[in-house]
């Protein structure tokens, strides 16, 4: 290759960080899916499967419960856990909240007058004899992908049930699934390309349209295309080229594609670390040091090309001068295949 590379603009210096080695990551302790049941003498179930929620912030399930004695008794000493956002207990017209406000497992009486709602403070929870009621919880999911699992704990004046433990699940799960998560090029060559390739599918809604791409430099291709899973389910296929002439201070991009699935978007990141194809000595900020009055100094900046170019340098320019023109000045020589 024997081509004429023009230099120009500013060189940037990209710096990756690889992930951490497989053998060094530490995998999460598997949970057990609830089956919703396990009832006592006051609730109809203690255990709740909530559901699956595609990357939902808050989810939230009641419990029934009702005391089975001829007297009153108190509920006190009610605790979240903290995947628990809030709580709340309804019995004989009276609600409380139990939330993380103003502290944690705070537990207020909501008071509505003239449709203004109050909170006053509250210690327990009186159930008369017979009386029917639910727990409403509420549980954050926070983009989890997997089960998560809350809970709420309190203690009971019935002494055939002076602890009750109520749980709670739901299985998180992201639109799409990605394979793989992100495409690592590593270290490449300027004028080397690299094919890439990702499968997109999801469980929620299989037969997803996967629209335009947006925007990507002319050193990307893409291409895509429906495909059938060895289970028989549909996904979509991604593939590509990055580079050659990639841009080194780029490291990569992210290609995004629209879809048919309220205005959902697909990112697929492509990570490469491009080395440019010459070198810069100093590659950054250089100082011509003290310049006396009346004097002149010079510095020399060499670029060496790294594959078979004729380097030539077409146009220099000083587009941050705080001071007149006239007093800098530049040539070129070239030394050997070393522009000076």
């Amino acid at each position: 290759m024997n081509s004429r590379y023009t230099t120009g603009g500013v060189i940037a210096l990209v710096a990756f960080i690889s992930n951490v080695p497989a053998q060094t990551r530490t995998q999460a302790p598997q949970v057990i899916p609830y089956v919703t049941g396990t009832p006592n003498s006051w609730f109809d179930k203690t255990k709740f499967f909530l559901g699956e929620f595609l990357e939902t912030e808050i989810v939230s399930g009641i419990f029934s419960f009702k005391n089975p004695t001829d007297k009153a008794q108190v509920l006190t000493d009610f605790v979240g856990s903290c995947q628990c956002v809030r709580a709340v207990i309804s019995v004989g017209g009276r609600s409380y909240e139990l939330s993380k406000q103003p502290i944690a497992n705070s537990l207020h009486e909501l008071i509505t007058v003239d449709g203004e709602v109050t909170r006053e403070k509250a210690s327990q929870i009186t159930v008369g004899p017979g009386e029917e009621g639910i727990v409403e919880v509420h549980m954050e999911m926070g983009g989890v992908q997997g089960f998560k699992v809350a809970s709420l704990a309190m203690s009971c004046t019935d002494p055939d049930l002076k602890q009750i433990v109520l749980q709670w699940q739901a299985r998180g799960a992201h639109y799409f699934d990605i394979t793989p998560k992100e495409v690592y090029l590593n270290d490449m060559k300027w004028n080397e390309g690299r094919q890439f390739s990702f499968v997109i599918e999801s469980h929620a809604r299989p037969d997803f349209e996967l629209l335009d791409h947006l925007p990507v430099p002319d050193y990307v291709k893409v291409e895509k295309e429906r495909i059938t899973l060895p289970d028989n389910s549909m996904a979509w296929r991604v593939s590509g080229e990055y580079g050659p002439n990639a841009d080194p201070a780029q490291g990569g991009l992210n290609l995004r594609f629209k879809t048919d699935w309220d205005g959902k978007e697909v990112s697929l990141p492509v990570l490469a670390l491009v080395a440019a194809p010459f070198e810069i000595k100093p590659g950054t900020f250089f100082s011509f040091g003290k310049v006396a009055k009346g004097k002149g100094a010079e510095f020399e900046i060499t670029i060496t090309p790294k594959i078979d170019f004729d380097l030539q340098i077409e146009q220099i320019e000083y587009p941050k001068l705080t001071f007149d023109k006239k007093y800098i000045s530049s040539k070129m020589e070239k030394r050997g295949d070393v522009l000076v």
